[in-house]
Formats: structure tokens, sequence, C-alpha cells
């Protein structure tokens, strides 16, 4: 038989604070950014063109940030779901919206 020890029940540090995904965002861009200032500040001992390699990091990330919106909107588009029930559902209302419309002496031409 398996036995089971103490640290695999144990949960991880992560876990442990069960901090929201906006938390986490807010908390690893704070720590980056004052990594970044003390990087650009001179704090750490950095050759020269890894000095200039820090400097545009921001852009990079906004550039990069930039490309994940841009894919991640052009994936949802690519696999856009279809609603087949929203559809019936949709025709549905229509229809009943022309029927009240030519009740009422209006009418209603859903050729184009």
């Amino acid at each position: 038989s398996a036995t089971v020890t103490p640290q695999l029940l144990r949960p991880a540090l992560w876990e442990l604070h069960a901090m929201s995904r906006g938390s986490n965002l807010l908390l690893l861009s704070f720590v980056g950014t004052v990594v970044w200032i003390l990087a650009v500040g001179g704090v750490f001992p950095l050759r020269p063109a890894w000095h200039e390699v820090v400097c545009i990091l921001p852009l990079e990330a906004l550039v990069a940030f930039g490309a994940y919106a841009l894919g991640s909107i052009g994936r949802d588009l690519l696999f856009f779901a279809e609603c087949p029930d929203a559809l019936r559902s949709l025709r549905k209302d229509i229809n009943r919206a022309v029927g009240d419309l030519q009740t009422r002496g209006i009418e209603v031409d859903l050729s184009s």
C-alpha cells in the first residue's frame, strides 16, 4: 500500500493566501516595477548592453500585451460559438413581434 507523506497534504504557499487573479496581477506588477526601477537606477550591477535591454522592457511588455490581446480576440472570433437555441428563440421573438405589428396594421418586410 502507498503511504501519503505530510508534504503531499500541505497546500502550496500561494494557495494559503487565496488571492484573486487581480490581486496576483497587481502584486506581480508591483514587484516587477520595483525590480525594474532598481535595475535602471543602478542598484544591480549590469553590463551596459544589459542595461539597454532593461531600459526598454516596459515597451517590450506593452508590445507583448498588445500581441496577446489581438491573438485572444482573433482566437475568439475564429472559434465563435454558435447557439442554435438562442437562434430559435430570436426567430420566435421576431415572428411574434411581426405578428403583433401586423395586427396593428403595420406591414413588415423581412425579405432584406
